[in-house]
């Protein structure tokens, strides 16, 4: 008899012997002892060509080209993501499951409550809800007003759908409620916010096409391999819906039945941004993962602002974060997550009354003010009374200004005696980069910044940079060998730095020929049945994988 058993978590690879086979041969009797060991390499011959098949289906891309009218076909389906047949009891789908019953998979929030059809719904001050109900749950993104369905894969098929009489109707003014399986499976990723989160969630090998400003060393190889993603409300994102089952992207595409918005960068604070990858892990069944990595950042992001208050300078030093605009003004910006990382640094953003008292105007609440660039005189009186300058002003080339002598010209400051040059305290937020984009296409010659990637996902991290810059003598275990990643100080010393384009195929699913040749890590279900007793069990988070 030959029990076949393949190994959990195991990708397919370029070569056969990647996908690990045990074949358990049990002797009966002494002809079987005389079977051709020629048998036996069929039998492994055969197992691995039927494993193939799926990654020979998908068409790969050579070059570096964007064309999407080039057919390729989903990221094949792991099935250790679905519930299987030996969960499962037909005819009922996944009958007697309930897929959340342990609290830790699912999100923690600022409040718990128990509906009224038994579900459980856990909100979130950062702008999200996760409700949870045996075999599916609900995602509630209150900030773009979309929510998805997401059901998990094995419960449901082709000729067992998911029932339209558990999809709920949108609350008025939001986007017609979107459905997905779960977890997801093959997705395009417009948005760079994203990026640090899907690496955080270990997803990456999920990602059919990436944003071309990604900075990740996978995100960057697959742009280059052609892998850019198309905008979710674009013309081209019609051409790829077989390659992909979710558009991940920054806002509400109604018109887009596959798009999912993820809303981080509109959060108040830097530990509301990160918490968004509860939020993104949800969609993957990652909510533990997504948990503990936010509370490490957490912890680590208010042990550090403690240890900050308590070492900071007498007096702090005085902050703008500034650009030029595109409306002929300068740009103080003064958003409430800036202030936050400043005043828990232990500076001092500038004050409204100074700008108020220096002529600026604001029309956004005080998130942002402005003078007309006609005024140069009075720009530079206003600088003269800060002690640390952040400027973000555009280029296209570097992402932000990198030279002192591109800061004095884009300002109106040549020949200007600003404080803050003098000091050397001016800082742009391009420290890190990808490295220049090399596709036909918008972005051919530009960049990305780190910044907008892995410094919306760890407040913690950029919290270090400007603790570096604002309270120097700070003595915290985490500044311990701390080199500033993303404020770069335009001295004439400190360079951009540009993370290399280098990713392995066990983490991008991508190989050095650009082919798509492997399944994505599996991501298992959370309830298994027990082998033993026909029990369904709900492992912990460690066991997950493996059989019981």
């Amino acid at each position: 008899v030959y029990q076949c058993h393949y190994c959990h978590r195991r990708h397919l690879g370029d070569t056969c012997d990647l996908y690990v086979f045990w074949l358990i041969v049990r002797y009966e009797d002494t002809l079987l002892l005389r079977v051709s060991h020629l048998t036996m390499e069929i039998v492994f011959v055969v197992a691995c060509l039927v494993a193939a098949l799926p990654a020979a289906l998908m068409q790969p891309t050579t070059g570096p080209i964007r064309n999407y009218d080039t057919v390729r076909y989903l990221i094949p389906r792991n099935t250790d993501d679905c519930i299987g047949p030996n969960v499962t009891v037909a005819p009922t789908a996944c009958s007697g499951v309930n897929q959340y019953s342990n609290s830790l998979y699912r999100i923690t929030g600022t409040g718990t409550r128990v509906m009224s059809d038994g579900s459980i719904r856990i909100t979130n001050r950062a702008g999200f809800s996760v409700q949870y109900y045996p075999t599916h749950k609900i995602i509630y993104n209150e900030v773009a007003k979309e929510q998805y369905v997401v059901y998990q894969c094995g419960c449901y098929n082709r000729t067992r759908m998911f029932p339209s009489s558990l999809v709920p109707a949108a609350p008025a003014g939001w986007s017609a409620t979107k459905v997905f399986e779960g977890p997801l499976q093959s997705i395009s990723v417009d948005d760079t916010s994203v990026g640090e989160f899907m690496n955080q969630c270990a997803v990456i090998d999920r990602v059919m096409y990436s944003t071309e400003l990604g900075v990740n060393g996978c995100y960057q190889r697959l742009a280059a391999c052609g892998y850019g993603a198309p905008g979710a409300g674009s013309a081209d994102a019609t051409k790829i819906t077989r390659q992909v089952d979710a558009y991940i992207t920054y806002g509400a595409f109604p018109g887009n039945a596959k798009s999912i918005a993820i809303s981080a960068v509109a959060a108040a604070n830097p530990l509301a941004r990160a918490e968004w990858l509860k939020y993104f892990g949800s969609f993957f069944n990652k909510e533990y993962e997504a948990e503990m990595q936010y509370r490490a950042i957490r912890n680590n992001y208010n042990g550090l602002k403690r240890s900050a208050q308590a070492s900071k300078p007498t007096p702090p030093l005085v902050v703008a974060w500034v650009y030029k605009g595109w409306n002929a003004d300068f740009v103080v910006s003064k958003p409430s997550y800036k202030v936050a990382y400043v005043e828990d640094a232990g500076g001092v953003m500038v004050s409204d009354s100074l700008l108020t008292s220096s002529s600026f105007k604001t029309s956004d609440g005080g998130r942002s003010w402005s003078i007309p660039q006609a005024f140069p005189e009075d720009w530079e009186t206003f600088l003269n009374q800060v002690d640390v300058i952040i400027d973000e002003t555009y280029s296209f080339s570097t992402g932000c200004l990198v030279r002192m002598d591109d800061f004095l010209s884009q300002h109106k400051l040549n020949g200007a005696n600003v404080k803050a040059v003098r000091n050397k305290q001016v800082y742009t937020i391009a420290g890190m980069a990808s490295q220049t984009v090399q596709v036909e296409g918008d972005y051919l010659g530009s960049l990305g910044l780190d910044w907008y990637e892995r410094g919306t996902a760890r407040a913690d991290e950029v919290l270090r940079d400007f603790v570096r810059v604002l309270n120097p003598g700070n003595g915290h275990n985490t500044m311990n060998g701390w080199n500033r990643r993303w404020l770069l100080r335009l001295d004439g010393v400190e360079t951009q730095k540009k993370q290399p384009a280098v990713c392995s195929i066990s983490n991008a699913n991508l190989n050095d020929r650009c082919q798509r040749v492997t399944f994505a890590f599996a991501i298992c279900p959370n309830v298994i049945r027990n082998c033993t007793d026909g029990r369904m069990m709900t492992p912990g988070p460690a066991k997950r994988c493996e059989f019981v």
